[in-house]
């Protein structure tokens, strides 16, 4: 397949739809829809003999909580290692220190043109939170890495960038 043309058919402050048109060898034409939007960053937080966690009702499903890494968008001009630091004193108030780059992966390959890259940090002390309007009622908590794994076994977490860093940090022998 050869790519013939593009157009923007929708865009809004968090991300665009991009319409890709292709030809195939046969002349048949063919459109595929993808999102586009800034990369993410995500942060599994050391604190004490565990992991820092944010769980938030998530308007993309219905209000139900989400338990989640620290994780936002990276803001235009911003480096992921800055954007790291900002999202985790922005939802959990920890300044955090040691910040290493665990993995950069597709968010979803199949419809989005966007990677997530990985952290992990400690805390190192607390500071004022600064959440959005969707961000509310989010709470934090610690969990063991024997938790986590547990109430990831359960269901209990369903954001797919927290499940892949949990996967990355026990590939990398980095839980604790």
């Amino acid at each position: 397949m050869r790519e013939i043309g593009s157009e923007t058919v929708h865009r809004n402050p968090w991300f665009s739809v991009l319409r890709k048109r292709y030809e195939d060898t046969g002349g048949a034409r063919h459109a595929y829809y993808m999102v586009t939007k800034r990369d993410s960053v995500l942060v599994a937080v050391r604190h004490g003999d565990g992991f820092v966690v944010v769980d938030l009702p998530r308007p993309t499903f219905d209000g139900a909580r989400s338990v989640e890494f620290p994780q936002g968008g990276i803001e235009e001009g911003e480096s992921a290692e800055d954007a790291a630091v900002r999202e985790v004193l922005e939802e959990t108030g920890l300044r955090v220190t040691g910040l290493r780059h665990l993995a950069t992966f597709a968010e979803s390959s199949g419809f989005a043109t966007t990677s997530c890259h990985a952290f992990t940090a400690d805390a190192a002390g607390g500071g004022g939170t600064g959440r959005d309007a969707f961000e509310a009622d989010m709470t934090t908590r610690t969990l063991t890495w024997r938790e986590l794994r547990a109430l990831a076994r359960a269901g209990g977490i369903q954001d797919s960038a927290t499940l892949a860093a949990l996967a990355l940090l026990e590939a990398a022998a980095d839980a604790g």
